[in-house]
């Protein structure tokens, strides 16, 4: 049996990053040989960060689409149902009429959602009240009212309100 510890060493990474500094991890055993583990980041609650790859992220059963979509859904409802009481637009109109911010609000949310989940945030850490399910089930309940107040309008020809 062999006895092996677990060392954390701060070193400075680049010049141009200057003050900035990284943990380290390594396991140095009772020989003398020490390795280098893969995932050094240990979040307070204990649980490791695992980081992954944008593809890993964004595949079929990956964290990243429905959570992206849930999030995209409850801005687009409240946005949607607001504008529409204020304007007197249907959704599609409001779209038509101006599409480059609301495709820009769609890649910036995306990429602020993406981001945590590539550099192996913990996703399943409540913050107070909000928990992850709680999200999910809101945003699943805002995609499924995006899309009714879409087919209404639609049905209807005009705007809903």
């Amino acid at each position: 049996m062999t006895l092996c510890t677990l060392t954390k060493s701060a070193s400075r990474v680049g010049i141009a990053a200057r003050g900035s500094r990284r943990l380290r991890s390594s396991i140095v055993c009772a020989e003398g040989v020490s390795q280098r583990l893969s995932n050094p980041i240990v979040l307070p609650s204990g649980a490791e960060l695992k980081p992954m790859t944008v593809k890993q992220a964004m595949t079929f059963m990956g964290p990243a689409p429905e959570l992206i979509n849930a999030r995209l859904a409850m801005l687009g409802v409240v946005g949607a149902v607001g504008a529409e009481v204020t304007t007197g637009k249907s959704v599609l109109a409001q779209f038509a009429g101006t599409p480059l911010p609301v495709l820009a609000l769609v890649l910036a949310l995306s990429g602020a959602t993406l981001a945590p989940i590539v550099r192996g945030a913990n996703l399943k850490e409540a913050f107070g009240p909000l928990t992850p399910q709680a999200e999910l089930v809101n945003g699943r309940l805002a995609m499924l009212a995006l899309a009714a107040l879409l087919a209404l309008e639609v049905s209807k020809g005009s705007a809903l309100l």
